[in-house]
């Protein structure tokens, strides 16, 4: 299905509209399980302003929440936005709907810098360059900060997208944490009668602190990530689909206090994951997708002793989504 979370669109004459999508995922490890419900409607404001809304009813709270945001269309080619918005991270993934998410990423799910969709201002010209300005990490327990304390600290994501007939390619890069870290994000997809796919390697450097009597400084940690999506005869009803994401950490050597090979991250991956994916889907008008397909998982992680050992997983998944409105 290609379809946008927010049903985004630059005529500023936005027809009001509703979007139901959902999801149901089976899988031999977790049964079946509601896998997404989200709620997406747009409207025009004005001739030139246009509102944005999308609820996730499977979260609670501020979760619950996914995109509040109003956009003014300053020109043809200029715009400005500010609400609760996606965050500009993590490629070509990130930008499909959540029902189509339908695999684990240790990356992407857990370990990208900025939260999923904060409050933000964006500002964009021409369709190929924008700007957002997000809240920074901090060291609470859910972000990834190290160093920031303060809760509304400023950052901004730098987004660049050119697209030629049907070749586009994305660059998304960020210095966060009181600017010690950052990331690159370099994107490519193609689109022909035959296939669809798109590559996203990220490479986001991470620096560490620890606490031995003294302060230490680590100077980086590196995680590099890689997605490749691959599906066959997308004009047809039935169709292969292949995904490949590899996740590797590059972990500091401290010898002085006894570190080695550690990955220090709260999540609970200590080296790296690999996981593969062969399956076949059906889709009907765009607005019905039936998928079944079998896939693997390879990794060191954490255990509950904080001890890292290799483990290996195969498993099933069958996954149904539908669109229900337009």
């Amino acid at each position: 299905m290609a379809s946008s979370y927010a049903l985004a669109a630059t005529d500023a004459t936005l027809p009001p509209r509703v979007r139901l999508e959902a999801a149901s995922h089976f899988q031999n490890n977790a049964g079946l399980t509601l896998a997404a419900l989200n709620i997406y409607g747009q409207t025009a404001l004005t001739s030139a302003t246009e509102f944005h809304v999308g609820l996730d009813p499977l979260h609670s709270g501020n979760d619950s929440v996914e995109a509040a945001y109003a956009t003014l269309h300053l020109s043809d080619t200029t715009y400005i936005s500010a609400g609760k918005k996606r965050t500009n991270q993590g490629g070509y993934e990130r930008r499909r709907p959540r029902y189509q998410n339908f695999l684990p990423n240790p990356y992407l799910d857990k370990l990208l810098p900025y939260e999923f969709s904060q409050q933000l201002v964006e500002c964009g010209w021409h369709e190929f360059i924008s700007v957002q300005i997000v809240d920074d990490v901090t060291t609470k327990a859910s972000s990834q900060g190290v160093f920031t304390d303060t809760a509304h600290q400023p950052a901004a994501i730098l987004q660049l997208e050119k697209t030629l007939a049907n070749f586009s390619v994305l660059l998304q890069t960020s210095a966060y944490d009181l600017n010690k870290s950052y990331f690159i994000g370099l994107s490519a997809s193609m689109s022909t009668a035959y296939l669809n796919s798109f590559l996203d390697v990220q490479h986001d450097r991470r620096r560490q602190k620890f606490l031995g009597g003294a302060a230490i400084y680590v100077p980086f940690a590196t995680y590099n990530h890689t997605g490749l999506y691959l599906e066959g005869l997308p004009s047809a009803a039935w169709h292969p689909i292949v995904k490949l994401l590899y996740f590797d950490v590059q972990q500091p050597q401290v010898a002085a206090i006894g570190l080695k090979d550690r990955h220090f991250n709260r999540n609970g991956y200590d080296d790296n994951a690999r996981l593969g994916m062969l399956g076949v889907a059906w889709d009907y008008d765009e607005r019905w997708e039936l998928l079944a397909g079998y896939y693997e998982i390879q990794g060191r992680f954490l255990s509950a002793e904080g001890r890292p050992a290799r483990r290996t997983s195969a498993h099933l998944l069958l996954s149904a989504a539908a669109v229900l409105t337009r």
